[in-house]
């Protein structure tokens, strides 16, 4: 008794570097790809949250209309997993998708789409923002995005069950979900008149705000998946940012961007 009290012990205190030790083996052995991710789900069944999961989590949608009270006794009382991932992983992508509501507790998360051959950068998830909600309680298995870590990131997951469950016991949580759903379809409605009616700068503009209006550094930006996401030449692009720079809306310099005035691009993005 007194050997599985001790072995147990150093399993769950040891639970992280034991799950990067197996995935970095089966990344040698070449483990089929499939197989491997879903024994990598068997961890979202046992993951637990540190004490810094629990207070991350109160940053997610779901919480935002209750009292501290009622939020800490609601995020108790799901059955709420974690898993920590290293840059690179493939979270969820159309294919390898398990239906969950995701909330990114750390890290910087890249939604691409495939276009042709090459993935196209949609945006960027940070830490306190959730994602694999609109593809909740649907018939289809497969996910629209590819998403994937660009930094190591800790992810929490919750299952469809345990929503149902939040949502019969917090009605505001139900009220909550909806309203984020509400703005998801207003964001691609949006996001359809940015690509569509509008001119080049407009597009470029509006692009610029929804994939980093948020960014307090300087991030990455790729000339041609930009191009091809807004359907513009790639030299008509480059003009644009070069004037956007000289106008002092952003700084762009060797492929990174940093917005430094956010009003004056989205006079630009809504011709205000």
């Amino acid at each position: 008794m007194l050997f599985f009290s001790r072995h147990h012990n150093f399993v769950s205190s040891h639970k992280n570097a034991l799950w990067h030790l197996y995935y970095f083996i089966c990344q040698r052995l070449d483990i089929d790809s499939n197989l491997r991710y879903n024994l990598s789900q068997m961890r979202h069944i046992g993951g637990y949250m540190l004490d810094s999961d629990l207070n991350a989590m109160a940053s997610c949608y779901l919480f935002g209309g209750m009292s501290p009270e009622e939020r800490r006794d609601a995020i108790s009382q799901l059955h709420i997993s974690v898993a920590a991932y290293p840059a690179g992983t493939v979270i969820v992508s159309p294919d390898q998708f398990v239906p969950a509501l995701y909330h990114v507790i750390s890290g910087t998360l890249a939604v691409t789409q495939e276009k042709g051959c090459t993935p196209v950068l949609m945006r960027l998830l940070e830490s306190g923002e959730s994602f694999g909600a609109a593809s909740l309680f649907g018939c289809s298995e497969n996910y629209p995005t590819t998403i994937r870590s660009q930094t190591a990131v800790r992810v929490a997951a919750i299952t469809e069950e345990a929503l149902v469950h939040l949502f019969l016991h917090y009605p505001e949580a139900a009220i909550a979900h909806i309203r984020f759903l509400s703005e998801k379809v207003r964001f691609l409605n949006e996001r359809l008149d940015a690509t569509t009616g509008r001119s080049v700068e407009s597009k470029v503009s509006k692009y610029l705000l929804d994939t980093y209006g948020k960014e307090t550094c300087h991030a990455p930006l790729n000339m041609s998946q930009v191009a091809r996401n807004l359907d513009i030449g790639r030299a008509s692009l480059y003009r644009l940012l070069t004037q956007f720079s000289g106008e002092g809306i952003i700084d762009f310099a060797r492929g990174r961007i940093r917005i430094l005035a956010l009003e004056k691009l989205k006079r630009k993005a809504y011709k205000l």
